[in-house]
């Protein structure tokens, strides 16, 4: 289970969450709508799994044609805090792009100019 959305629904218990996966079934009891990610339209979407990134784009598009907002998280990110007022600023005419995840990491700090 993606940790993010478990914290998401922590903070924000009425949020519609939708994950773009190729395998919904770990979602089955949770209140979250998984978005089945077949094998045929991985490959699409990878353009013949040449260009694995294009799986996020074309993910994020076909989330978005499932909603009126979107506030996108990698299975990687991790929310410390309560995100839920990122999600209310987002409109049609206002976006988020990057929120500030603090100091940044010494590796970073390295390559930061």
């Amino acid at each position: 289970m993606q940790p993010g959305a478990l914290r998401l629904l922590q903070y924000s218990p009425s949020a519609n969450i939708k994950v773009l996966t190729d395998r919904p079934s770990i979602f089955d009891g949770y209140p979250i709508e998984a978005v089945e990610l077949t094998a045929k339209k991985k490959a699409e979407m990878s353009f013949g799994d040449r260009y694995i990134f294009g799986i996020k784009a074309a993910g994020i598009i076909q989330l978005l044609q499932r909603c009126d907002r979107l506030f996108f998280m990698d299975t990687d990110m991790y929310p410390v805090g309560d995100i839920s007022s990122c999600f209310s600023r987002i409109s049609p005419s206002h976006s988020i792009m990057r929120k500030s995840e603090g100091t940044p990491k010494a590796p970073y700090r390295a390559i930061a100019d």
